[in-house]
């Protein structure tokens, strides 16, 4: 599932960076960055810098949860479904 996330996560990101790459995108951020105080400013640049630095791992991580919550959502979906076809029965003592 790890691999499947990690695929998904560099797929994601690609695209991401083709978006922000389109010539409006670039040309509406610098215009941004000029209209804004030059505190945020900063606090912008580092977080496109951590987002960088970091952004595949954190949608890795995000991926594989969602992943880890669908597999778990089915099962327990697939064996409900089982439990009232009949196929397994009620436990018991």
């Amino acid at each position: 599932m790890s691999e499947l996330a990690a695929w998904m996560a560099r797929k994601v990101w690609a695209y991401i960076v083709l978006f922000m790459r389109l010539p409006w995108v670039r040309r509406f951020r610098r215009t941004w960055m000029r209209c804004i105080p030059e505190g945020t400013r900063r606090r912008m640049i580092a977080q496109d810098r951590f987002a960088r630095r970091h952004g595949v791992a954190v949608l890795r991580f995000s991926l594989t949860l969602m992943l880890a919550s669908l597999a778990i959502t089915g099962s327990y979906y697939a064996a409900l479904a089982l439990f009232h076809s009949g196929v397994i029965g009620q436990i018991r003592e």
